[in-house]
């Protein structure tokens, strides 16, 4: 899953990670865009975080994210 910076977390994200749940799929997303004077990347974490929490397993990701950047 690519997440545009300067978008971020949009419908059809929301679908993708609906399906890829149903399915039982692992995901990863990359965060595109992010060379661009646009967003904070933590901001856009933030975003995904809160959006996506539901199907998201924060727990292990949003740590490993933090220390990454």
């Amino acid at each position: 899953m690519v997440i545009d910076a300067a978008k971020g977390v949009e419908d059809r994200t929301r679908k993708l990670m609906e399906v890829t749940r149903l399915r039982d799929t692992p995901i990863l997303t990359f965060m595109n865009k992010l060379d661009r004077d646009i967003r904070d990347p933590m901001e856009l974490l933030d975003e995904v975080e809160n959006e996506l929490k539901n199907w998201l397993r924060t727990d292990h990701l949003a740590n490993w994210l933090r220390q990454a950047v």
